[in-house]
């Protein structure tokens, strides 16, 4: 996006968080290193060098031997970007020494890399070759493409810079080739998490519409047995009514019965006498 100004604040609230923790010159390095990226990005090398150099005096307490020869590595591309070929060459020198130390395979091909850079840049374009093949055969069994892709543009203006327009054509035509791979396996990765966002965002939506059927499904059920509970008590009541009613009724027409009984007696003693 290329919002340096935001780039900066950011990382300069990082540094405010870190130097009040302790333990943490390794991130500070991090973050100081990431800030001289944004002004060499800017192409404000002298600042960028600064930074980078603040940096290095932080990763001296640990002595992050990765850490150190990652911002070394980056010092030799700002060395070359200024056109200090010789300096930039014996900071990557170093720097491979490093990356060897540590078998970093990849890191040990880019480095190679820029070795043969900082020898084109020298005009010793046998050396920058043989550099630049070692590390193109380094990047290819590794797999790393990007590494690949970046010997083949070094390779491309050593050819170039040698008047050697055949060679230069052909490394330029598989630059371009593993670009257009690169390009579409990114483009592939997109759709691909495009995809899973996708299916998740559905799933989810599912789940959803899962979680409110259930819970009408619950309310339906819990609806029915209250009303099935509600027409039970009513049946109960109503039959005890029934069944209270029915027993009065009954003990009336006992007594009924009980005084019809009486009033016969009583009527036969009368005619009797």
């Amino acid at each position: 996006l290329k919002d340096y100004d935001a780039a900066l604040a950011s990382y300069g609230k990082a540094m405010d968080v870190l130097r009040q923790l302790p333990g943490q010159e390794t991130n500070m390095a991090w973050v100081l290193s990431n800030i001289a990226t944004v002004y060499w990005d800017k192409k404000e090398l002298d600042i960028a060098l600064e930074y980078y150099q603040k940096a290095l005096d932080k990763n001296k307490k640990k002595n992050d031997l990765y850490t150190g020869a990652m911002i070394w590595s980056n010092i030799a591309c700002i060395y070359f970007d200024k056109g200090r070929y010789e300096d930039a060459l014996q900071v990557d020198l170093e720097t491979l020494k490093a990356f060897r130390e540590l078998g970093n395979r990849g890191k040990i091909a880019r480095n190679l890399g820029s070795i043969g850079r900082d020898y084109r840049g020298l005009k010793r374009y046998g050396l920058a070759i043989k550099y630049l093949k070692d590390a193109l055969e380094m990047a290819k069994e590794i797999g790393i493409k990007e590494i690949v892709r970046l010997i083949y543009q070094h390779l491309t203006f050593t050819y170039r810079e040698k008047h050697d327009y055949k060679n230069a054509l052909h490394y330029h035509q598989l630059y371009k080739e593993i670009s257009d791979i690169i390009v579409n396996e990114s483009r592939n990765r997109q759709v691909s998490q495009l995809k899973i966002i996708h299916e998740t965002e559905k799933k989810e939506k599912q789940n959803i519409l899962l979680k409110k059927s259930n819970r009408l499904q619950r309310d339906f059920l819990i609806a029915i047995a209250l009303l099935v509970i509600i027409l039970a008590v009513v049946t109960v009541n109503r039959f005890r009514i029934r069944a209270k009613a029915e027993r009065s009724l009954r003990q009336s027409r006992e007594k009924l019965s009980e005084m019809n009984t009486a009033k016969d007696k009583l009527f036969t003693i009368i005619a009797h006498d």
